[in-house]
């Protein structure tokens, strides 16, 4: 039975419910179309508040339609028409007549309210493994990624939806697998055109693995080891320099202190690495 009072939310407001259920520990399930769901979809406070106990930390709800006459106007909450064919994978049901955009949807739709920064500072988090968490001392929690970076340029790039053309030019610099906002930042500053703010380097691959030969084991403390940033055609990485977000703390100081010698580092960097 489809329920006219079921809830989809848009955008930002998708990703924050995204991000309580990560925080919960609960799983995202799968998008699915849910069109028939969507077009009977007519909201109202009833349902809004029902929602929100749920979802307590969402402010200024985003909500979505298929039609003007399904427009609910409650104060603070923003009821967009979605104006365009649903993509394939469009929404995520959470439950309880509750529905999301899908997070490579949402990131699209994003794209109508974030500025360009925002927007890739949003495609680092939900490809990597962490989210964002205000209330949280440090800032973030260690999350799964939320999608793919190749779904996100299957959505964006059906130029007929609302911000696809931005949110696919923000992709382009937008690198998966930060485990950190500090990560994110460092490689945004790092790849991002000069034009805006960065310095044009590379896009680089983030915490990848580096192999380190047998003989080398000893000398590495182990038999591979992570970068935070790495260019392996330039044989080069660089790490963030922090003990409180950094779990190779230990690592860090034995570089620093000159336990681990930079020449084999170099040497192991340049030799081809086993896909993963």
């Amino acid at each position: 039975m489809v329920l006219p009072m079921a809830l989809f939310f848009d955008g930002i407001s998708a990703l924050d419910c995204y991000r309580a259920m990560n925080l919960a520990g609960a799983s995202v399930g799968a998008p699915k179309r849910y069109a028939r769901e969507f077009a009977a979809s007519s909201p109202n406070l009833a349902s809004l508040k029902s929602a929100r106990e749920s979802f307590p930390s969402l402010v200024s709800p985003r909500l979505l339609v298929s039609e003007q006459s399904k427009r609910c106007r409650i104060q603070g909450v923003k009821c967009r028409i979605l104006g365009s064919p649903l993509p394939s994978e469009s929404f995520v049901f959470l439950g309880d007549d509750v529905y999301a955009c899908s997070p490579a949807f949402a990131f699209t739709r994003s794209a109508v309210e974030l500025d360009f920064a925002e927007l890739v500072l949003l495609g680092y988090e939900i490809t990597g493994s962490y989210r964002l968490d205000s209330n949280s001392e440090q800032g973030f929690f260690s999350a799964p990624p939320l999608v793919s970076h190749s779904a996100l340029v299957s959505v964006s790039s059906q130029g007929n939806l609302l911000g696809a053309n931005k949110a696919e030019n923000a992709l382009r610099f937008v690198s998966s697998g930060s485990a950190s906002p500090m990560e994110t930042a460092l490689a945004m500053l790092l790849s991002m055109p000069k034009a805006k703010g960065g310095y044009g380097l590379p896009s680089p691959q983030l915490n990848a693995a580096v192999e380190v030969p047998k003989g080398d084991w000893r000398v590495a403390y182990g038999r591979q080891f992570r970068c935070d940033l790495l260019w392996p055609t330039a044989s080069l990485c660089v790490e963030y320099d922090s003990d409180m977000f950094h779990t190779g703390s230990q690592k860090i100081a034995r570089v620093r202190g000159g336990e681990m010698p930079l020449r084999p580092l170099a040497s192991w960097l340049s030799q081809p690495q086993r896909a993963r």
